[in-house]
């Protein structure tokens, strides 16, 4: 790869415009100054586009959808549009650390890396407080990602010939990062950084903020119908169904169902619980 390789950065964006100044602030911040934005446009009603028009910056490339699509679709969609060496994914609500791309890039001068990933700062937005996330990988980045998935799709840089063999299954709008990581992560070479780059904005606004059985389902779904096909571990297995599980008792606290739908004789479940967030689902069935 050349010293200064062209990098893609993808936003796909659907009604932004609360988060979106900060996001392309963060952009223009960067160190590192080749580079493209991908604006992909998913038939936002907002003023998302005049937002990023104001700019007039020429590296800002806007693209509208054929038609209205799930997520992946669209990721998909844009990624076709990029003409980087380096693929980069950075959602309207979020934003980075002013030397991300610089970073990332020094990584991929060893032409044996396809995939570079850092920490990343989860910032509650209603508490104005931020939560450090470490992508604490033990050597083997799939076994890892089976006992905790805690990594950040806006901390990612692909090599573009990823996308010459992969891709963001389209069966998914909230689980498609999830879902290629996984598969990614058992074949090709990677690199950590071991310090944030990002911020992932949590908000009332998420799709998951409110409830997560969209979420739910599609994990569910891909357990059936991918993971339990490649995977014969047992032991894997269980930790994912644990996971799920896991969701569906939270989810079901959140929205106020007591009649819970684990099977508690069948799942290992308060080991799948923090002392902390047993204390906090205490409280709040007292609350009830």
């Amino acid at each position: 790869m050349s010293e200064k390789p062209l990098v893609s950065i993808i936003v796909n964006c659907k009604n932004g415009e609360k988060y979106l100044n900060q996001a392309l602030d963060s952009v223009l911040k960067q160190t590192y100054s080749n580079w493209e934005l991908i604006f992909f446009d998913n038939y936002s009603i907002d003023n998302s586009k005049k937002i990023l028009m104001n700019y007039k910056e020429a590296r800002f490339k806007y693209f509208l959808n054929d038609n209205e699509t799930n997520l992946s679709i669209a990721r998909n969609r844009a990624i076709k549009k990029a003409k980087g060496k380096i693929i980069t994914i950075l959602d309207h609500d979020d934003w980075w650390e002013r030397n991300k791309l610089e970073n990332q890039v020094e990584c991929f001068k060893n032409n044996q890396i396809d995939l570079v990933f850092s920490d990343f700062y989860l910032y509650y937005q209603n508490l104005n407080k931020r939560k450090l996330i470490k992508s604490k990988i033990n050597g083997n980045l799939y076994s890892s990602l089976i006992n905790n998935y805690n990594l950040g799709i806006n901390t990612f840089a692909f090599n573009s010939n990823i996308f010459k063999k992969y891709s963001f299954d389209e069966n998914y709008h909230i689980i498609g990062d999830y879902s290629l990581i996984f598969e990614l992560s058992k074949t090709v070479k990677w690199k950590r950084i071991n310090k944030p780059t990002s911020y992932y904005r949590i908000h009332n606004s998420n799709e998951t903020s409110k409830n997560e059985l969209p979420h739910i389902n599609e994990l569910e779904h891909w357990y059936l119908n991918k993971f339990i096909v490649f995977e014969k571990n047992e032991r894997y297995k269980k930790k994912i169904v644990n996971k799920i599980n896991y969701m569906k008792f939270k989810n079901n606290l959140t929205n106020g169902n007591k009649e819970f739908l684990i099977n508690f004789k069948e799942t290992n479940f308060f080991s799948f619980f923090k002392l902390k967030e047993v204390y906090h689902i205490l409280l709040y069935l007292l609350k009830k």
